[in-house]
């Protein structure tokens, strides 16, 4: 739990920036297309995020039993 704890919507749209940007260099990617992200539970909410910041790399995001989706802190 401490290292799920030591995330956050900082984190999860720094780091998911990184693992699109992996992706990309790879030949098999098609660049030209957008990739959809899918989460799990506490994952649900990185998933919305990272769409939410790559709008024009990501078109799809899907959260399943997506905890912490809504709080009522000032970044939900």
């Amino acid at each position: 739990m401490p290292l799920a704890q030591s995330l956050s919507p900082h984190t999860c749209v720094f780091e998911g920036r990184a693992f699109v940007a992996f992706l990309d260099k790879q030949p098999s990617v098609d660049t030209t297309r957008k990739i959809g992200t899918i989460g799990y539970c506490l994952t649900g909410s990185y998933t919305m995020r990272l769409a939410a910041a790559m709008p024009e790399r990501i078109g799809a995001g899907g959260s399943f039993h997506g905890g912490a989706l809504a709080t009522g802190d000032d970044s939900s």
